[in-house]
């Protein structure tokens, strides 16, 4: 039986598509994948930082309350399965195909909604999966992940700093080029601290669950 889509995914969907940058294809070649498996098991007690809003995605104060992000590794070693959700009293979850790969010197991931588990079909049917990019880094038991920051890149195109393939609506930006042109443009911005988000951007900090 499909499941309804949760609302702390829908928060995280709607949010994410207006704070980052978006592609149509992914940032990866083949060959750039990395097999990192730090990243296997089970992450929790998490936090996102959107522009000048904090999200908690519950109550820290009581575990139960926490989400879940699952980490699996696929069959073809492509990358992780994860799994947000697993709250207490609320079984519903959303899956995304998240693949770690290195962009010259940096460590990046490549985020695409995978399955949307709804039983509302109408609107699953309007979710086009697309791909953002964001920079990652581990300390100890936490991990931080940067988003590639869509206001810094609207103004560059409103500035005619940057030529690259996209489609704009509603002040959302779609990036179409292929996965070459898409890894040229993020190499050229990837030292750049406004293009990668920081704190009061788009953050997401996860901290492991302890068995």
């Amino acid at each position: 039986m499909k499941k309804k889509l949760p609302i702390f995914a829908l928060i995280l969907i709607a949010v994410l598509s207006s704070c980052i940058v978006t592609s149509f294809y992914p940032f990866y070649l083949k060959k750039d994948i990395q097999k990192d498996k730090r990243f296997e098991g089970v992450w929790v007690d998490y936090e996102m930082v959107f522009k000048d809003n904090h999200i908690s995605m519950g109550d820290s104060k009581k575990d139960d309350a926490k989400p879940e992000w699952t980490f699996k590794m696929k069959k073809d070693s492509t990358g992780y399965k994860v799994t947000v959700g697993n709250v207490k009293g609320l079984e519903e979850w959303t899956d995304y195909k998240v693949t770690p790969f290195k962009l010259g010197k940096h460590q990046m991931l490549d985020f695409m909604l995978d399955d949307v588990k709804s039983n509302y079909l109408l609107g699953a049917f309007h979710l086009m999966p697309v791909h953002s990019v964001a920079k990652y880094h581990f300390s100890g038991d936490t991990l931080v992940i940067n988003w590639f920051n869509q206001e810094y890149m609207s103004k560059l195109f409103k500035e005619s700093k940057v030529r690259i393939d996209h489609l704009k609506r509603d002040g959302n930006i779609l990036l179409t080029a292929k996965t070459e042109d898409l890894q040229k443009f993020v190499l050229r911005y990837i030292n750049d601290p406004k293009a990668f988000s920081k704190e009061n951007d788009a953050v997401l900090k996860l901290i492991r669950k302890n068995d």
